[in-house]
């Protein structure tokens, strides 16, 4: 993937029609998607009117699994961790809009046969399976393949319930998120898994969605409670054990923002729904500062939650990161649909500078390369200029010195016939 001139890549996947409805009789449907142009037609309710909007891919409710992974531009992410870069995939959008169903796969359980056109059950199971088992597939794959690079891989999941972190893997009690000037913010004391093999990396993704929180409410049989973080480590260098890298692929599947009224949500349910919309809230507003094209002069509020200090390298910083914008079709969710489609405008047009993690010592040579680089080029263009501004000086002495000895000359003869011997 391209270094220069990134940003952060927008795909839009829209469920199928089934599910609540918050009215009575059939429900209508207020969007259309053309995939082949990357568009989302959204027609504004009650307005008699409809809004074009462009996306790097668009994905209609018949798209399976399966295609989604081959087309939502999560490989490219996958290739770029393998080569040192971190990545980050996060799914964005209102509750029971689909967005663990396509990270996880584990909606499955609630009534997602349908979802996609695929059966979800019997023998047959892996076409649900979402991006992260197939995320766990295509890194061995791509290990295998790299033959002359020597790999070591590690893994976390982590949860962020009630705005405080929890380790998915040995859930204890709350871990806090530190900050430095050289690593950025990271969560202390949070497990870290070695994985020989593909198997050992399955056990992290079934261990994590076993703990995370979820709850039933109206809008959503199965709605996580939390946002959830599932990171792999590449550690990588060459065979001869030089030229380390470390690159990561993070997944976040995050929860969905909840309206209280129509959920009807109480008790904890109220209490989760408060802290999920907080954090998306602060989520939002890092997103509008980061596209207005004024961070050098604005302030970025990243410590305003412990989910957008985790993302704070992810969003306008050295990370290639796609979102993905979960929506329902149907009418009845057409301002939750808005205002995630808002939110995915605005985080397209956010500009991120990804950048290979290599060793400190390493970093330190690349650094001063790049620099002596930039140096030769400014040296180059200072000759070129000395080298004009020397032709243009001789142009003009050359053009300047008979025309003043003529005038001398011309002088002199005046003088001579003007003057008379005694």
């Amino acid at each position: 993937m391209s270094e220069a001139g990134s940003r952060v890549k927008v795909t839009v996947r829209v469920r199928p029609p089934a599910g609540p409805s918050t009215r009575r009789g059939p429900a209508k449907e207020c969007v259309e998607v053309d995939e082949r142009k990357c568009t989302l037609l959204l027609e504004e309710v009650g307005l008699g009117r409809s809004r074009e909007l462009r996306f790097d891919s668009v994905h209609g409710p018949d798209t399976s699994q399966s295609e989604f992974f081959k087309s939502c531009g999560i490989t490219d992410l996958l290739d770029a961790a393998l080569d040192g870069y971190t990545s980050t995939v996060f799914a964005f959008g209102q509750t029971g809009s689909g967005k663990t169903f396509t990270m996880s796969g584990k909606a499955a359980e609630a009534n997602n046969e349908h979802y996609g056109g695929r059966a979800s059950t019997g023998h047959d199971r892996s076409l649900a399976e979402g991006l992260m088992q197939r995320t766990v597939r295509y890194l061995y794959a791509g290990l295998a393949k790299r033959t002359d690079v020597k790999y070591m891989v590690r893994a976390t999941y982590l949860e962020i319930y009630n705005e405080q972190v929890v380790d998915l893997i040995e859930p204890a009690g709350p871990l806090a998120v530190r900050g430095s000037s050289s690593s950025g913010f990271y969560v202390e004391d949070l497990s870290v898994v070695q994985c020989r093999n593909v198997r050992d990396l399955q056990y992290v993704v079934s261990k994590g969605l076993e703990n995370r929180h979820s709850r039933h409410h109206l809008l959503n049989q199965h709605s996580s409670r939390s946002h959830a973080m599932f990171s792999v480590y590449l550690d990588a260098a060459d065979a001869d054990g030089v030229n380390a890298r470390y690159g990561r692929i993070s997944l976040l599947d995050l929860a969905g923002s909840e309206n209280v009224r129509t959920s009807q949500s109480s008790g904890s349910g109220l209490k989760e729904a408060g802290s999920i919309n907080r954090s998306l809230f602060a989520l939002g507003q890092v997103i509008k500062t980061l596209s207005d094209g004024r961070r050098a002069t604005s302030h970025v509020p990243y410590r305003d939650s412990n989910l957008t200090k985790l993302l704070a390298d992810s969003l306008g910083g050295d990370a290639h990161t796609l979102m993905i914008a979960c929506c329902s079709p149907l009418e009845d969710f057409y301002e939750e649909t808005c205002r995630t489609m808002h939110y995915a405008c605005s985080a397209g047009a956010i500009r991120v500078k990804p950048t290979v993690k290599l060793d400190p010592q390493q970093q330190l040579i690349a650094r001063l390369r790049q620099e002596v680089l930039d140096l030769k080029q400014q040296v180059h263009h200072l000759q070129q200029e000395l080298s004009i501004s020397k032709s243009l000086l001789a142009s003009v002495s050359g053009c300047s010195s008979p025309k003043m000895s003529d005038n001398v000359c011309e002088a002199s003869e005046r003088s001579t016939v003007g003057h008379t011997p005694v």
